[in-house]
């Protein structure tokens, strides 16, 4: 299970995301590439909410977050 999500991940950006966005735009340069990427990576992980099992409807970041708070409790 671990390794599909894991494999689900890494794939999906390109089909669902960048393959639409090249053939809208033309980067020139790898730095607009980049700030493309770091933009929809932001909204990915601190705007959308997410439907799967583990995070059931939060955002990645709260869920990190949580994970955080509970590693120094216990820590």
């Amino acid at each position: 299970m671990t390794c599909a999500a894991g494999t689900k991940g890494n794939l999906s950006i390109m089909p669902r995301e960048f393959r639409p966005a090249f053939r809208q735009t033309y980067y020139e340069v790898l730095e607009q590439l980049k700030k493309a990427l770091d933009a929809w990576l932001i909204h990915y992980t601190t705007e959308r909410s997410h439907r799967g099992y583990w995070s059931r409807g939060k955002r990645p970041i709260v869920t990190f977050r949580e994970y955080l708070k509970n590693v120094r409790k216990d820590g």
